[in-house]
């Protein structure tokens, strides 16, 4: 769902909803504005556009995910134990 996207990606819940809702009221003026092109067409447009808004927020979070994949944390080296001269075993 796209919400949860949106929270995953820092949104608040009002946030997230204001988002879909400004979307629909956007897709809404461009149907109405592209009415007389044909159905078939208009129908395309639609699916063209709703399936590259609603796959941002996944592929923002793939790629901050793969980012955060590829860190490599590196272990700081052991250190040597002292040599302690001197100390009869």
């Amino acid at each position: 769902h796209i919400h949860h996207r949106l929270l995953e990606l820092g949104f608040s819940h009002m946030k997230a909803s204001s988002v879909i809702m400004l979307f629909n009221i956007l897709f809404v003026f461009m149907v109405y504005s592209l009415r007389n092109i044909g159905s078939l067409e208009l129908f395309s447009v639609e699916i063209l556009v709703a399936s590259v808004f609603t796959s941002i927020p996944s592929l923002i979070l793939r790629r901050k995910n793969n980012k955060n994949a590829l860190q490599v944390v590196h272990p700081e080296p052991l250190k040597k134990p002292k040599s302690r001269k001197g100390v009869a075993s």
